[in-house]
């Protein structure tokens, strides 16, 4: 029997040499996996900084595109109005040069009276031309105001998207840091 009682000794004594040199090699491990939750810890406060960079600066863009499309909008409305006035002004001394060239022609015969009509023709003419012309800039200024709204949507939903991604990154690092606190704790009950 002594033989036996040797045997469950020696059994005894290798278990527990290898469970000292498993617990050496998990405690190795678990120090790699915590030695690097502060360099992720870094590395993720970098990236949610980046990305917070990288969400305002499409806003910034964005902005000085709002604000270049108000002026052009500014811009195109008051050569409207300029132009608006210039044809109204061209218009009535056109009228008042047709209405007293019809009144010379009138005295002048019978050829006058189609001279007058076409001059009549000429000045409805003139007049439908800067009708449409006035009409396309307006069209234009209406484009470029939906163009400017539309860019302030999208890039308000680029920033929004962009906090998000910030925000659930922040989580993962504050999930990682809890886990490697953890794991230190753990490790440091163990050893």
């Amino acid at each position: 029997m002594p033989l036996v009682f040797l045997w469950l000794i020696l059994a005894y004594v290798s278990r527990g040499m290898v469970i000292c040199e498993t617990t050496k090699n998990l405690e190795k491990e678990l120090a790699k996996l915590t030695y690097s939750a502060d360099d992720s810890e870094a590395r993720v406060h970098a990236i949610a900084e980046a990305l917070r960079h990288q969400a305002q600066e499409p806003s910034a863009v964005s902005e000085r595109a709002v604000s270049q499309a108000q002026y052009l909008h500014d811009g195109l409305h008051c050569q409207t109005e300029q132009l608006g006035a210039a044809a109204n002004g061209v218009l009535s001394r056109l009228e008042e040069t047709g209405a007293a060239f019809e009144r010379s022609l009138t005295a002048m015969g019978p050829n006058a009276k189609a001279a007058a009509d076409r001059v009549q023709a000429a000045t409805d003419a003139i007049h439908n031309f800067t009708d449409s012309a006035i009409s396309d800039f307006g069209q234009i200024t209406a484009g470029i105001e939906d163009t400017g709204s539309q860019f302030r949507r999208q890039s308000e939903e680029v920033v929004q998207q962009s906090n998000d991604a910030i925000a659930r990154i922040d989580d993962v690092g504050e999930t990682l840091r809890k886990h490697a606190q953890g794991l230190n704790e753990a490790a440091g009950t163990g050893a």
